[in-house]
Formats: C-alpha cells, structure tokens, sequence
C-alpha cells in the first residue's frame, strides 16, 4: 500500500512539474509543420472576420496566418491548431449548435471542422477568389461564404452540397445579415446592397446608393455600403461614412426615408437591434446615438465625456445591452475604451480600457454572456453581465520576425521594426526587451549593441542589462548611419555614402581614425578577421584596404576591381573575394593587395560568394539566372559540386559552425534547403505552413536552424534530421 501510494505521489509531482515547464515554456507546438520542433509566437490574426466564439462562450477560434487557434475562454489555453488551409485563413465561424467550425481562406477553399474532435471534414471548392466572410444561417442548416470573386454561395450542412450562387456584387462581398426566420438574406459590398431569397437563392431586390461624382466614386470611403436586415425582412437599413443613415422597403424597393443628425451626415458604424425596433450610430461628439425605428426619430442618447471617434457599436443577442468600442480623449499613449451599455436605462452598466491603436472583430456568442475582440497581438474575452475582463489570450503578432543567436549559446533574438526581445534557448521565453526606434546592430559577441537614428548620436548599450554604454562624439554620428563592428567586437565603423569613415575605438568611446575615400561614398566596408585591417569598396567600384594601426592607406585594387559589386574576406583574412557585373569571381592577396586569381564559370554569371568557416570552400550562386549553387575548391580554383536546385538568393544562406551543412533560401517555393558540403546533397527541405521567411539562423551547437517569418512567427527545426 504504502508503494502504491509513493508512486502516485511521484505520479502527481512529475505532472505537475511537466505541467509548470509546459507553461514556464514560451514555445508552442501544435500544428507544426514537418521537421519543425517548436514555435515561438502564434501569427497574425485576420482583421475582419478574425475570431469567433463558440455558441456558449466557452471556446474562441481565430483565424491566422497558419491555420485556425482554438482557445478556452476561460483559461485562455491552446487546444489546437488547426492547420490544412494552403494560404491564411482570412475567416471563421461557428455553426448554431458547436459542432461544427467553418473556416475559410485566401486559398479559396473552406474547411469544415469537427469541434469535438479537432478532425477535417470535408472542404468546400466551389469559390475562384478568396473567402472573405462566413456566417451560418439562423436554422443551421446552412453556411453562407462570401468571397472576392463577388459572390455568395449558400452551403447545406447536412449534404456538403452547394445550394445556390449568388452573384451581382462588384469588389468583394463585405457583410451579410439574416431575417429572423432565416429565410431571407441581406448582403452588402460597392455601392449597394442587395436581398435574397435564402432558399432558392433568388434576388429579390437591388439597393443602389449613387455617389455624388467621380471623386467619391474612388474615395476609399465611399465605396463600401454597409447594411443590416430587419428580423421580419420588411427593412433594409444601409450607412457609409458619406451619404448618412437609409431605410429601405424590401418589398417595393423604394428609399422609405434618411436619418441624419445635425452635425453629423456620415456614419462608421451602425448597429439594428435584435427585435428590429432600436437603431444605435455615432452621436455628436461624445455621443452614441439611439433611434426608434417606429417614429424614425432620435429616442435615447447615451454620453460618455471621454469618449471619441467610436469605432464599433453592437447589440447582444438579446438587445439588452450595447457595446462600444471607442478612442479615449488625454491618454499618453492610444487607448481604446470598451463601454457595455444598458439599453434600457440608457447608461453604462461597465468600462474597460486597452492600451491599443484598434480593435478588430468585435463579437458576441449566441447566448450573449461572453464578448471578444482583438488588436495586432493579443485576443481579449470579457463577461458582459459585469463587463469584467475573463482573459487574456497572448503570443500573435502581425509584424514581421528577424532572428539571431548570440554566441553564448544561451540566448537567441527576435526582432520586428520596433522591438527586440532576448530569448533563452531553452524555454524560449523573453529574459529582457529592447526598444528600436532607430538603426542598430549587435557585436559579434552579443555583448553590446549600438544604435543611430536620424541626426542623432551613435550610442553604444550594454545588451543583457540594456543599460548605455557610451555616446560616441557628434562629429562621427551627424548623417553616418550605417555601421559594422570589428571581429573582436573592439572597434565600430561608422558611414553612410559620403566619403568618410569613421573608425571608433569602443573601450576609450574615441575615434581613432577618419578615413577618406578618394574615389567616391562607401558601398561596402568591412573588417579582415584579425580586426586590423579594413577593406572598402567605394561607388567607383574601387577596393582599398586600410591599416587600422595607423589609419594609412595599405593598398588601392583599381584595374582588377573594375565593376565589383560584393567583396568579402576569408575566415583566416588573408584572401578578398570579389564578385563583379562580369560574372567571375577574383581573390586578392590581403597582405600585398595583389590578384590571386580568377574563378570563372562558362555556363554563365556568378552572383554572390561566401567563403565556408574553414575557408577552404568557396560558395557562389551560377549559371544563366544564377539559379545554382556552385561550390569551389579554393586550394585548385576549380568547381568542385554544382547543387542542381533553382537558388537565387546565396546572400542570404548561412554555414554551420562545423561547416559540413549549408543552409539556403528558395524564394519560389518559400522553402528552407538544408545541403551536405562533403556529398553536396541535400539533406533536408523546410517548408513553414506560414508566411514569407525573412532570416534565419543557426545555433552555435549546430543542431537547429531558427526562421523567422513575415507573420510574426519564429519556426526552430531539426538540422540533424535527415530527409525520409
């Protein structure tokens, strides 16, 4: 007994011990695509029609770069990803009863999905352009997908059948609303709104809303009317911004009336109650209005005295109560006020702020207990009966991922426009964060960083503690932007494309030298390994090479330099390669400046080098295109394997420390490509299920390769992992 009950107490200790690590861990790994060992970051979320919540509030989809997350709402935990979908997944909805999710896509397919089970149904193909929304009718017995095609199809659940197409929109169908019953169905896109019959899939009427002249025909503005359906479908109610609030009789055709206010003639937003007897849209300033549709007059104003530019208004499910997304007046930073209104009493019933620019996809579930709505990076999930936040869901982002590991071996970076986090390598959570308002690069060590932005000083920052180290002196930072650290992570240089080079010395914050390019701007500068030499390629296409000790000129390659394009020094410093418009490859001798030689190819142009860590092999792209990866002996300057695949972006590819793979970037298929330099075989292709990769690094170990992808994302792959 008493061994029985040690075991479950290991039992529970190693549960709950793997339970903190899973969530210690800042690494997700579902849905991942093959050879991929985890994800850091989950994607962007489409703007739109980005979430949906399940009928009881219990589970939230949201649609993504990647596939369709489904979170608890409660917990705000992953419970899959859903993935298939060949391109982002622009929509999601769920069906009446929860049983079934609806996703579609840019590919032009939609995917349905078991909620139970996580399991692929079936997909429906009948689109030729992007979906861009999805609503289940009333009955839930049938889908509607709206697309870029201009049409709407109406799907059978129980069949998987398509039950009719309905066309005549122009640029895109943008919203769709149901009569009670469900039989009668509203759809709204460019200049106009058009009613169906949900059945037989007939048009019953056509409301066009003429522009004024050619200027509003082309205003972003002007173009896309919304609408919404009356519950008995005897009212179409249609606003833009420009032409003010219409009523609409749906039997005759005919414009019934305009709502308009004093101060106001346009409208963003506009909201039908669910009973078809209360209308809310943007008041004056600080107001949401409530008009009765009886009288077809203002009847309530709601007011709040922070409130401005209210972005979206929407009734619950049962009309009881109203929600406003809206700015906030005297905030520091852009906050946005989310107010749950009583529609009775006409007064708040809740306020909750989130520091964010905007907010998308603002929604209810079915039973109107539970709200959500998401901004670039985060989904939020509020209780509307106290209108207090449930949770918080974490980890999407929308700006585009640069990754980098440090040599420490303990720290990787990720990086978009605006900020840099540090990473640990074993649990991929951020140890610290970096704001980047401006131009900077690391040192080699990864112990210092360095920045420069407009018209402002070079400033060097202590990495691991983001604390400055020094500013350098004015007179080296004025227009100088770009910059490049020495090897030995000792001297930064600094230039832009005037003539001049600065050469500052990082452990007295001086500068050392000031050195002047006779024969034009700087194209490229770089340091030779041992840190005490500078190599320069100038606009004139002239390479120099530069003493450091003493800031004198070593040697001008002028005739043999003649149209080069990229030069690059060997791990040992004593080779400069070059590589020029005419398609050949030159290697100069560092220390005498002289040609070594030159490496031509006959089957075409050479485009980019890059020697291998031991230096003993060359790397450059070859052929008509420069669509192959050639590998040369550098002792014999001789051809020594020719990958055969379609590569035409070596700059961007990286060695392993060892040296024995090369990893490379195919653009066309969107694919990582992982080669054996002994055999020249490819070993391994990588192909994330997300967007466009940006960069990608190797560990110091040499065992996984980091992308870093254009939907915020950080894929980590396996380069032991040999191709089946």
């Amino acid at each position: 007994m008493r061994i029985l009950i040690l075991i479950l107490v290991l039992l529970f200790v190693f549960t709950v011990s793997t339970q903190a690590q899973e969530v210690d861990s800042g690494y997700t790994y579902l849905g991942l695509p093959d050879g991929a060992k985890a994800r850091l970051g989950k994607s962007t979320i489409a703007w739109g029609n980005g979430i949906a919540l399940s009928p009881d509030g219990t589970r939230l989809a949201a649609a993504t770069t990647i596939g369709v997350w489904l979170y608890d709402t409660h917990t705000s935990k992953e419970l899959a990803l859903l993935t298939g979908h060949t391109d982002s997944v622009t929509s999601v909805a769920f069906s009446t009863d929860g049983k079934t999710l609806a996703s579609g896509s840019a590919d032009t397919t939609i995917r349905l999905w078991n909620t139970g089970t996580g399991k692929h149904e079936v997909t429906l193909t009948e689109h030729v352009g992007g979906i861009t929304l999805l609503q289940f009718l009333p009955n839930g017995e049938t889908l509607a997908s709206g697309s870029q095609d201009d049409t709407i199809r109406l799907w059978d659940l129980k069949t998987r059948q398509l039950k009719a197409t309905l066309g005549g929109h122009t640029n895109g169908v943008y919203s769709i609303t149901f009569s009670q019953d469900g039989s009668k169905l509203a759809s709204n896109g460019w200049q106009k709104n058009m009613l169906w019959d949900a059945k037989t899939g007939e048009r019953l009427a056509t409301f066009i809303v003429e522009l004024p002249n050619k200027i509003e025909r082309f205003n972003r503005f002007g173009r896309v009317i919304s609408g919404a359906l009356s519950p008995d479908a005897s009212l179409l109610v249609s606003w833009d911004i420009k032409q003010g609030i219409r009523l609409w009789d749906t039997i005759t055709g005919k414009r019934i009336t305009d709502l308009r206010l004093k101060e106001r003639t346009g409208f963003n937003t506009v909201a039908l109650s669910p009973d078809g007897k209360t209308l809310a849209s943007e008041g004056e300033e600080n107001e949401i209005q409530l008009w009765d549709l009886n009288t077809r007059k203002p009847q309530k104003t709601l007011t709040d005295d922070q409130m401005r530019n209210v972005g979206s208004i929407l009734f619950s499910p049962k009309g009881d109560t109203l929600v406003s997304l809206s700015s906030l007046y005297s905030s520091e930073r852009r906050t946005q006020q989310i107010r749950f209104w009583d529609v009775k009493k006409a007064e708040p019933k809740a306020k909750s702020r989130w520091q964010t620019s905007y907010v998308y996809s603002p929604i209810f579930s079915n039973d109107g207990k539970t709200f959500a709505a998401h901004n670039h990076n985060e989904i939020r999930v509020w209780d509307v009966q106290t209108g207090q936040l449930k949770t918080t869901i974490t980890g999407h982002k929308e700006m585009e991922q640069s990754v980098q590991y440090f040599p420490d071996g303990k720290t990787f970076v990720s990086q978009n426009y605006n900020e840099i986090f540090l990473h640990d390598v074993k649990t991929g959570k951020p140890r610290g964060k970096i704001r980047d308002d401006h131009y900077h690069k690391f040192s080699p060590d990864g112990k210092m960083y360095a920045t420069k932005s407009y018209k402002q000083p070079i400033q060097v920052w202590i990495t691991e503690t983001g604390t400055l180290k020094m500013t350098l002196p004015e007179t080296a930072t004025e227009e100088y932007w770009y910059l490049k650290f020495s090897p030995d992570s000792r001297l930064l240089a600094s230039f832009r494309d005037e003539s001049k080079v600065f050469i500052c010395d990082l452990l007295s914050g001086t500068i050392t030298h000031t050195i002047t390019l006779q024969t034009g701007g700087a194209e490229i500068v770089t340091f030779l390994p041992n840190s005490k030499t500078l190599a320069t390629l100038s606009k004139s296409n002239t390479v120099q090479l530069w003493d450091l000790n003493t800031g004198e000129l070593k040697d001008t390659i002028t005739k043999e330099a003649e149209n080069i394009d990229y030069i690059t020094p060997s791990p040992d410093g004593n080779i400069l390669a070059g590589v020029g418009d005419d398609g050949s490859i030159r290697l100069w001798n560092t220390e005498t400046g002289a040609l070594h030689s030159t490496l031509k190819f006959d089957d075409g142009f050479i485009t980019n080098i890059k020697f291998s860590p031991d230096g003993k092999t060359l790397v450059s792209n070859g052929g008509q295109k420069g669509n192959s990866i050639l590998l040369w002996d550098v002792t014999t300057e001789t051809i020594r394997t020719t990958l055969a695949e379609d590569i035409r972006f070596l700059w961007s590819a990286q060695f392993s420390p060892d040296g024995n793979v090369l990893v490379s970037f195919d653009e066309e298929r969107k694919s990582i490509l992982v080669w054996d330099m002994k055999t020249g075989s490819l070993l391994n292709t990588f192909t994330p299920n997300g967007d466009r990769i940006d960069s990608f690094s190797i560990s110091i170990d040499g065992k996984t390769l980091a992308t870093g992808l254009s939907d915020g994302t950080i894929l980590f792959w396996d380069l032991t992992q040999k191709k089946k």
